[in-house]
């Protein structure tokens, strides 16, 4: 319902939700939207009644489905996969020394 100490948290279902393909409906202004786009990498919603309505008309257009999974996927891919954060750890402790240090 969007009013737990967690909900503008980026959640780890929603990367798992774009590497896998598929469609995410997530709740408006949530954290993701710092990542992705809303309603266009995501569906979005406010209300749980609001979610029912977009879920409706979605399952009726399984084009835009498909397209949001898809269009979802690749950001997701090149924006927030594994690979992705952990060349970005690693480059920073190279950066800062801190992988050297470590090793020593």
């Amino acid at each position: 319902d969007g009013r737990g100490p967690y909900t503008r948290t980026l959640k780890t279902r929603a990367i798992e939700t774009g590497l896998a393909g598929a469609c995410l409906l997530e709740l408006r202004g949530c954290a993701l939207k710092d990542f992705a786009m809303e309603d266009h990498h995501y569906a979005t919603y406010e209300t749980p009644e609001e979610a029912e309505e977009v879920y409706r008309r979605l399952i009726k257009q399984p084009e835009e489905i498909a397209e949001m999974a898809r269009s979802f996927n690749e950001h997701v891919t090149k924006k927030l996969s594994p690979q992705v954060f952990w060349h970005t750890v690693f480059s920073y402790l190279r950066a800062h020394s801190l992988l050297d240090a470590y090793h020593s």
